[in-house]
C-alpha cells in the first residue's frame, strides 16, 4: 500500500511539472509532440488511481520520454536568455570583487553571545 501511495505522489508531481512546462513551453514545440505528451499525461492521470505501482511508474517513464523535447526547448530558452543578460552580469560581478577586495582588507571574524 505504501508503494502505491509513493506512486500516485510522484505521479502527481511529474502531472504537474509536465502540465506547467507544456504551458509555459508547449508552443516551443510540435503539434505532434505536444499531442503526444497530451496523450502520455492523460494514461497516466487515469492509470494513478487505479493502477499497481509498476503500472503507475511504467507510464511516468512514458511520459519523461516523451516530455524530453519539451525540456529541452525550456532549457533552450533559459540559455537564450542567459547569452543576452551575461554581460551585464560580468560587470556586475567584477565590480562585486572590487568593492569585496577594498572592504574585505581589515575583516576580523568573531563569535558572540547576547546576554540578557
Amino acid at each position: 500500500k505504501r508503494e502505491k501511495i509513493e506512486a500516485q505522489n510522484e505521479a502527481d508531481n511529474i502531472i504537474y511539472a509536465t502540465e506547467k512546462a507544456l504551458k509555459d513551453h508547449g508552443d516551443k514545440i510540435g503539434d505532434d509532440e505536444k499531442k503526444s505528451i497530451q496523450d502520455a499525461l492523460e494514461e497516466l492521470k487515469k492509470v494513478k488511481d487505479t493502477g499497481t505501482p509498476d503500472e503507475i511508474r511504467e507510464k511516468i517513464k512514458k511520459l519523461g520520454e516523451v516530455s524530453q523535447k519539451l525540456g529541452q526547448a525550456a532549457y533552450q530558452q533559459a540559455a537564450g536568455q542567459e547569452a543576452g543578460g551575461g554581460e551585464q552580469t560580468q560587470e556586475k560581478s567584477e565590480k562585486a570583487q572590487e568593492k569585496k577586495g577594498k572592504e574585505g582588507e581589515d575583516v576580523t571574524d568573531a563569535d558572540y553571545e547576547v546576554e540578557k
